[in-house]
């Protein structure tokens, strides 16, 4: 679930528009993970994939209320993994954080930018696809060693 919400800075956020957005970007995974959890305790083994967003370790201040909400998505998952561990649960959990795919909510953020970034940007764009095929890895059991990964997938734009 996400939605990006209104682009606006900190002093132009109202706490409606601040609230909606972490409803639906953060509460939204902790509603999910607590539902899971029972499932993938009685099954004996399971995987979290939780989805944030390179918003959540990049500084955008037009996204204040994105950038927060999918930034809380990385602390909440080192909770559950910690919570796990120290109970002895077999679950793990990674989180993906896709920079600039190709979806509804992107093409809709771009129709606000100027052109010039709007065509860098979209050089540099996935497909959904792209984040999909990495999700299942991580449910796989090929990933069985992999518990509290943070994956960035945007094609090197984060680290340029």
């Amino acid at each position: 679930a996400g939605i990006l919400g209104p682009l606006a800075t900190t002093a132009d956020l109202t706490e409606a528009d601040y609230d909606k957005v972490c409803a639906v970007n953060q509460h939204s995974v902790f509603l999910g993970m607590k539902a899971v959890l029972p499932a993938l305790l009685e099954r004996g083994a399971g995987s979290i994939v939780n989805i944030a967003s390179v918003a959540a370790i990049r500084g955008n201040p037009s996204v204040f209320a994105y950038s927060a909400a999918k930034g809380a998505i990385l602390s909440m998952t080192r909770s559950l993994i910690v919570h796990c561990q120290q109970q002895g649960y077999p679950v793990r959990a990674n989180v993906v954080l896709p920079g600039s795919h190709d979806t509804q909510m992107v093409r809709d953020a771009y129709q606000f930018a100027a052109p010039e970034l709007r065509e860098a940007a979209q050089r540099h764009e996935g497909q959904p696809e792209h984040v999909a095929d990495l999700v299942l890895f991580l449910v796989s059991d090929e990933s069985a060693r992999l518990n509290g990964a943070e994956i960035v997938i945007d094609n090197g734009r984060t680290v340029a």
